[in-house]
């Protein structure tokens, strides 16, 4: 097993880097997605929104 790391580039992966949890902050996208509903995901670079996206496709998926 690889040891985890701080990812300073990219897309974290939760296997191999620490992060925090994403499971809170995709629950209110779930249920804007439920009610068919529109949202931005709008941040300043390296913030985590390929993450939180990555999360929300395999929440999505399962």
């Amino acid at each position: 097993m690889m040891k985890k790391t701080f990812n300073i580039a990219g897309p974290c992966h939760p296997a191999e880097h620490y992060m925090l949890p994403t499971q809170e902050r995709c629950s209110g996208l779930m249920e804007l997605i439920e009610q068919k509903q529109y949202f931005v995901i709008h941040a300043a670079r390296q913030t985590g929104k390929t993450t939180l996206l990555l999360e929300l496709t395999k929440q999505l998926n399962e």
